[in-house]
Protein backbone atom coordinates (compact mmCIF):
# COMPACT_ATOMS: atom_id res chain seq x y z
CA UNK A 1 0.00 0.00 0.00
CA UNK A 2 2.97 2.09 1.18
CA UNK A 3 4.81 1.46 -2.55
CA UNK A 4 1.47 2.49 -4.22
CA UNK A 5 0.68 5.82 -2.77
CA UNK A 6 4.56 6.64 -2.96
CA UNK A 7 4.73 5.63 -7.23
CA UNK A 8 1.24 8.05 -7.38
CA UNK A 9 2.80 10.93 -5.30
CA UNK A 10 6.33 10.43 -7.75
CA UNK A 11 3.49 10.59 -10.74
CA UNK A 12 1.56 13.70 -9.71
CA UNK A 13 5.26 15.15 -8.97
CA UNK A 14 6.41 14.55 -12.40
CA UNK A 15 2.66 15.29 -13.59
CA UNK A 16 3.09 18.94 -12.13
CA UNK A 17 6.23 19.87 -13.75
CA UNK A 18 5.35 18.69 -16.67
CA UNK A 19 1.88 20.46 -17.32
CA UNK A 20 3.70 23.69 -16.07
CA UNK A 21 5.90 23.14 -18.80
CA UNK A 22 3.51 22.08 -21.56
CA UNK A 23 1.44 25.22 -20.81
CA UNK A 24 4.61 27.27 -21.72
CA UNK A 25 4.33 29.74 -24.66
CA UNK A 26 7.55 31.45 -26.15
CA UNK A 27 6.57 34.75 -28.83
CA UNK A 28 9.52 35.93 -31.01
CA UNK A 29 9.24 39.59 -31.63
CA UNK A 30 11.45 40.47 -34.40
CA UNK A 31 11.68 44.26 -35.40
CA UNK A 32 13.69 45.81 -38.03
CA UNK A 33 15.40 49.19 -39.33
CA UNK A 34 16.00 50.15 -42.67
CA UNK A 35 17.59 53.49 -43.45
CA UNK A 36 19.77 55.34 -45.80
CA UNK A 37 22.85 57.56 -45.39
CA UNK A 38 23.15 60.48 -47.97
CA UNK A 39 25.93 61.35 -49.68
CA UNK A 40 27.51 64.13 -48.09
CA UNK A 41 31.51 65.60 -49.67
CA UNK A 42 31.91 62.63 -51.32
CA UNK A 43 30.93 60.29 -48.16
CA UNK A 44 28.24 57.88 -47.42
CA UNK A 45 25.53 57.12 -50.40
CA UNK A 46 24.25 53.44 -49.02
CA UNK A 47 21.65 51.94 -47.74
CA UNK A 48 21.53 49.66 -44.47
CA UNK A 49 19.35 47.22 -42.92
CA UNK A 50 19.44 45.16 -39.21
CA UNK A 51 16.54 43.66 -37.11
CA UNK A 52 16.19 42.66 -33.71
CA UNK A 53 14.64 39.40 -32.10
CA UNK A 54 13.41 39.38 -29.35
CA UNK A 55 12.19 36.10 -27.32
CA UNK A 56 9.92 36.24 -24.85
CA UNK A 57 7.83 33.50 -22.82
CA UNK A 58 4.30 34.30 -22.09
CA UNK A 59 2.76 31.85 -19.51
CA UNK A 60 5.14 30.15 -16.94
CA UNK A 61 7.36 31.90 -14.73
CA UNK A 62 10.77 32.07 -15.41
CA UNK A 63 11.70 29.46 -12.29
CA UNK A 64 10.44 26.75 -15.08
CA UNK A 65 12.79 28.39 -17.48
CA UNK A 66 16.26 26.52 -18.16
CA UNK A 67 17.02 28.93 -20.89
CA UNK A 68 15.21 31.22 -23.42
CA UNK A 69 17.42 31.87 -26.86
CA UNK A 70 16.76 34.78 -29.24
CA UNK A 71 19.11 34.73 -32.56
CA UNK A 72 18.07 37.03 -35.65
CA UNK A 73 19.95 37.14 -39.28
CA UNK A 74 19.89 39.95 -41.87
CA UNK A 75 19.90 37.27 -44.98
CA UNK A 76 19.06 37.71 -48.93
CA UNK A 77 16.86 35.94 -51.31
CA UNK A 78 18.58 32.73 -51.73
CA UNK A 79 19.95 31.86 -48.30
CA UNK A 80 22.71 34.04 -48.23
CA UNK A 81 23.57 35.21 -44.12
CA UNK A 82 24.87 38.85 -44.27
CA UNK A 83 24.75 39.74 -40.13
CA UNK A 84 23.58 37.48 -37.28
CA UNK A 85 23.37 38.08 -34.04
CA UNK A 86 22.17 35.64 -30.83
CA UNK A 87 21.86 35.86 -27.08
CA UNK A 88 20.76 32.68 -24.54
CA UNK A 89 19.95 33.43 -21.04
CA UNK A 90 18.69 31.47 -18.11
CA UNK A 91 16.02 30.97 -15.50
CA UNK A 92 14.30 34.56 -17.02
CA UNK A 93 11.99 35.24 -19.59
CA UNK A 94 13.76 37.15 -22.42
CA UNK A 95 16.64 37.19 -24.29
CA UNK A 96 17.21 39.92 -27.18
CA UNK A 97 19.91 39.99 -30.37
CA UNK A 98 20.65 42.81 -32.06
CA UNK A 99 22.45 42.39 -35.89
CA UNK A 100 24.61 45.07 -36.89
CA UNK A 101 23.77 46.63 -40.33
CA UNK A 102 24.06 44.73 -43.85
CA UNK A 103 24.69 47.47 -46.35
CA UNK A 104 25.26 48.10 -49.70
CA UNK A 105 26.56 51.67 -51.79
CA UNK A 106 24.02 53.25 -53.94
CA UNK A 107 26.19 52.42 -56.75
CA UNK A 108 26.14 48.58 -56.53
CA UNK A 109 23.76 46.65 -57.77
CA UNK A 110 20.28 45.97 -56.16
CA UNK A 111 19.97 43.21 -53.62
CA UNK A 112 17.21 42.20 -51.37
CA UNK A 113 17.87 41.31 -47.66
CA UNK A 114 14.94 40.47 -44.71
CA UNK A 115 15.32 40.35 -41.37
CA UNK A 116 14.88 36.45 -40.22
CA UNK A 117 13.84 35.43 -36.28
CA UNK A 118 13.86 32.47 -33.95
CA UNK A 119 12.86 32.10 -30.32
CA UNK A 120 13.09 29.41 -28.02
CA UNK A 121 12.60 28.52 -24.41
CA UNK A 122 13.92 24.96 -22.79
CA UNK A 123 11.90 24.14 -19.49
CA UNK A 124 13.42 22.38 -16.28
CA UNK A 125 11.42 18.97 -18.33
CA UNK A 126 13.63 19.51 -21.10
CA UNK A 127 10.73 20.58 -23.28
CA UNK A 128 10.82 22.96 -26.07
CA UNK A 129 8.30 25.89 -27.39
CA UNK A 130 9.67 27.73 -30.16
CA UNK A 131 8.24 30.50 -32.48
CA UNK A 132 9.69 31.99 -35.84
CA UNK A 133 9.30 34.91 -38.20
CA UNK A 134 10.46 36.63 -41.02
CA UNK A 135 10.20 40.51 -42.51
CA UNK A 136 9.12 41.48 -45.62
CA UNK A 137 12.09 42.19 -47.96
CA UNK A 138 13.78 45.51 -48.31
CA UNK A 139 16.15 46.51 -51.77
CA UNK A 140 19.56 48.02 -51.05
CA UNK A 141 21.28 49.46 -52.85
CA UNK A 142 20.66 50.04 -56.56
CA UNK A 143 19.85 53.62 -55.94
CA UNK A 144 16.50 53.12 -54.47
CA UNK A 145 15.42 51.52 -50.44
CA UNK A 146 12.25 50.69 -49.62
CA UNK A 147 10.99 50.73 -46.30
CA UNK A 148 10.19 47.06 -44.50
CA UNK A 149 7.66 46.49 -41.81
CA UNK A 150 6.42 43.51 -39.19
CA UNK A 151 3.26 43.43 -41.81
CA UNK A 152 1.64 39.72 -41.14
CA UNK A 153 2.30 39.14 -44.61
CA UNK A 154 6.02 39.14 -44.20
CA UNK A 155 6.89 35.28 -44.27
CA UNK A 156 10.01 33.88 -45.38
CA UNK A 157 10.07 32.56 -48.60
CA UNK A 158 13.58 31.22 -49.22
CA UNK A 159 13.48 27.62 -51.68
CA UNK A 160 10.23 28.49 -52.89
CA UNK A 161 9.39 26.87 -56.02
CA UNK A 162 13.51 25.31 -56.42
CA UNK A 163 12.68 21.89 -55.88
CA UNK A 164 13.69 21.02 -59.54
CA UNK A 165 16.47 23.14 -59.20
CA UNK A 166 18.08 20.81 -56.32
CA UNK A 167 17.11 17.60 -57.79
CA UNK A 168 18.97 18.95 -61.31
CA UNK A 169 22.05 20.23 -59.33
CA UNK A 170 22.28 16.88 -56.94
CA UNK A 171 22.09 15.10 -60.39
CA UNK A 172 24.62 16.88 -62.17
CA UNK A 173 27.12 17.59 -59.14
CA UNK A 174 26.73 14.47 -57.10
CA UNK A 175 25.55 11.63 -59.73
CA UNK A 176 22.61 10.81 -57.63
CA UNK A 177 18.80 10.85 -59.06
CA UNK A 178 16.48 12.08 -56.97
CA UNK A 179 13.41 12.11 -59.01
CA UNK A 180 10.12 11.48 -57.45
CA UNK A 181 11.09 12.69 -54.12
CA UNK A 182 8.93 15.37 -52.86
CA UNK A 183 10.27 18.84 -52.37
CA UNK A 184 9.71 21.07 -48.83
CA UNK A 185 11.35 24.44 -49.13
CA UNK A 186 13.05 25.95 -45.92
CA UNK A 187 10.32 28.88 -46.39
CA UNK A 188 7.57 26.44 -45.59
CA UNK A 189 9.22 25.03 -42.47
CA UNK A 190 9.41 28.41 -41.39
CA UNK A 191 6.22 28.70 -40.76
CA UNK A 192 4.87 27.36 -37.37
CA UNK A 193 2.36 25.32 -38.74
CA UNK A 194 5.33 22.97 -39.87
CA UNK A 195 5.59 21.59 -36.29
CA UNK A 196 2.83 19.54 -37.01
CA UNK A 197 3.03 18.24 -41.01
CA UNK A 198 7.15 18.19 -41.36
CA UNK A 199 8.20 18.20 -37.56
CA UNK A 200 11.48 15.77 -38.33
CA UNK A 201 12.49 18.51 -41.17
CA UNK A 202 11.37 21.77 -39.48
CA UNK A 203 13.90 20.28 -37.11
CA UNK A 204 16.59 20.07 -39.00
CA UNK A 205 16.09 23.03 -40.90
CA UNK A 206 16.18 25.18 -37.53
CA UNK A 207 19.36 23.39 -36.51
CA UNK A 208 20.99 24.67 -39.14
CA UNK A 209 19.58 28.11 -38.63
CA UNK A 210 20.66 27.60 -35.36
CA UNK A 211 24.37 26.93 -36.61
CA UNK A 212 24.56 29.16 -39.30
CA UNK A 213 27.36 31.99 -39.83
CA UNK A 214 27.93 35.03 -41.05
CA UNK A 215 29.22 34.47 -45.56
CA UNK A 216 27.54 30.98 -45.04
CA UNK A 217 23.90 29.94 -46.36
CA UNK A 218 20.82 27.82 -45.58
CA UNK A 219 19.45 25.37 -47.54
CA UNK A 220 16.79 26.07 -50.01
CA UNK A 221 14.99 23.30 -48.90
CA UNK A 222 14.71 19.19 -48.49
CA UNK A 223 13.90 16.60 -51.00
CA UNK A 224 12.26 13.33 -48.97
CA UNK A 225 10.97 10.37 -49.53
CA UNK A 226 9.85 7.81 -46.63
CA UNK A 227 12.25 8.10 -43.73
CA UNK A 228 15.30 9.69 -46.25
CA UNK A 229 15.75 13.54 -46.75
CA UNK A 230 18.36 15.21 -48.53
CA UNK A 231 19.68 18.76 -49.17
CA UNK A 232 22.42 20.72 -50.95
CA UNK A 233 24.30 23.99 -49.95
CA UNK A 234 26.74 26.09 -51.49
CA UNK A 235 29.66 26.66 -49.06
CA UNK A 236 31.57 29.93 -49.03
CA UNK A 237 34.14 28.68 -51.39
CA UNK A 238 31.86 27.95 -54.02
CA UNK A 239 31.70 24.01 -53.51
CA UNK A 240 28.19 22.20 -52.76
CA UNK A 241 27.85 19.99 -49.41
CA UNK A 242 25.25 17.12 -50.32
CA UNK A 243 23.94 16.30 -46.96
CA UNK A 244 21.89 12.90 -46.76
CA UNK A 245 19.30 12.72 -43.35
CA UNK A 246 17.37 9.70 -41.60
CA UNK A 247 14.28 10.81 -40.32
CA UNK A 248 13.21 9.23 -36.82
CA UNK A 249 9.59 8.59 -35.37
CA UNK A 250 10.35 8.77 -31.75
CA UNK A 251 11.20 11.97 -30.32
CA UNK A 252 13.51 11.81 -26.99
CA UNK A 253 14.06 15.23 -24.86
CA UNK A 254 17.84 15.68 -23.86
CA UNK A 255 18.70 16.11 -20.27
CA UNK A 256 22.46 17.89 -21.38
CA UNK A 257 22.60 21.16 -18.81
CA UNK A 258 24.11 22.82 -21.48
CA UNK A 259 21.25 22.53 -24.18
CA UNK A 260 20.45 26.10 -25.24
CA UNK A 261 18.86 25.87 -28.42
CA UNK A 262 19.11 22.78 -29.85
CA UNK A 263 16.07 21.01 -31.15
CA UNK A 264 16.07 17.45 -30.30
CA UNK A 265 18.51 15.45 -31.98
CA UNK A 266 16.46 12.43 -31.48
CA UNK A 267 14.29 13.57 -34.58
CA UNK A 268 16.65 13.11 -37.48
CA UNK A 269 20.32 11.52 -37.90
CA UNK A 270 23.07 13.05 -40.58
CA UNK A 271 24.26 10.05 -42.45
CA UNK A 272 26.14 10.84 -44.95
CA UNK A 273 28.03 14.39 -46.24
CA UNK A 274 29.77 14.76 -49.43
CA UNK A 275 32.03 17.88 -50.76
CA UNK A 276 32.04 18.77 -54.53
CA UNK A 277 33.53 21.41 -56.73
CA UNK A 278 31.00 22.19 -59.30
CA UNK A 279 31.23 24.16 -62.98
CA UNK A 280 29.40 27.74 -61.83
CA UNK A 281 27.23 26.93 -64.00
CA UNK A 282 25.94 24.36 -62.06
CA UNK A 283 25.98 25.95 -58.50
CA UNK A 284 23.80 28.73 -60.00
CA UNK A 285 21.29 26.57 -61.36
CA UNK A 286 20.37 26.04 -57.52
CA UNK A 287 18.87 29.60 -57.60
CA UNK A 288 18.06 30.60 -61.21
Amino acid sequence: MLKKIAMLVLCLSLCTVTAFAAYGSVRCDLQNESSTIPRVNGQGGFDRFRCKTTARELRVASTYVKNIYAKATVQGEYGEIYTTAQDTKHNTKTAAALTDYAQRMWTASEVKVQGVGLARTRYNDNSVSQDTSATQFVSLGGRETYAANNSTEAKLTLGKNKGNNMTSVIKSAFDLDLTGYQFVSFGDLWDNAAETTYPALRAIAIDRYVEVEQGQRLPLGFLYQGATAYTVVEQPNGSLELIKYELLETVQTQEDENCVAEQDAAQYKVLETENKTAPQSVVDALYF
